[in-house]
């Protein structure tokens, strides 16, 4: 259904923009083109921060999403968000490592509903994105705690989750579509 899959890569972009945008203006790194007049910018140029690269955030994330809807194509998935990723460092956008930020990024975004058990994020801002999250994922059945103080959320993830992400929580936020791949591929279904 390509008007519903639109809507769900629509859906992460947003979220990439709501976790990544306020962590590159935290490190506030300038682009490689921007430090050295011998690189040229080969894309469309960016004046926002270097670190983390959201195109690699938001290229891992949805090849996580994607290959835990077809596993069957999980390594063609993964090769094409990495050849993504790696062109932002030829078009003069990036560095390497913010290419590994950027990983990073779409994975814990992405993994935390993939399996049970507990899992820790750290660098976690305080904003309240984060807080509605928490809340979406403890009626999905998971214990959240989010330390402020430390900048960390802890995620306990139970072997049975439930699949309704409730309205009242995801129109208030951009950063809710992230468990709907990760929910269809556990329960069979999201709504």
């Amino acid at each position: 259904n390509l008007p519903l899959t639109t809507q769900l890569f629509a859906r992460l972009g947003e979220t990439e923009d709501a976790v990544v945008d306020p962590v590159k203006a935290h490190f506030g790194r300038t682009r490689p083109f921007m430090n050295n007049p011998e690189i040229k910018a080969n894309v469309k140029p960016s004046k926002s921060g270097a670190y983390p690269s959201g195109h690699t955030s938001r290229s891992k994330m949805m090849a996580i999403i994607l290959a835990s809807m077809v596993p069957e194509h999980h390594d063609v998935i993964f090769a094409r968000a990495d050849d993504y990723a790696f062109s932002r460092i030829v078009g003069g956008m990036h560095y390497p490592n913010d290419l590994e930020g950027g990983k990073l990024a779409g994975t814990a975004m992405a993994a935390t509903l993939l399996a049970p058990g507990k899992n820790t994020i750290t660098n976690v801002p305080d904003i309240l994105d984060v807080e509605i999250m928490a809340e979406l994922l403890r009626r999905l059945g998971c214990q959240v705690l989010h330390d402020v103080n430390k900048s960390l959320i802890e995620i306990d993830v139970p072997k049975t989750i439930g699949h309704k992400a409730d309205y009242d929580l995801v129109r208030k936020m951009r950063a809710s579509i992230s468990v709907l791949g990760p929910l269809i591929s556990r329960c069979g279904q999201a709504d």
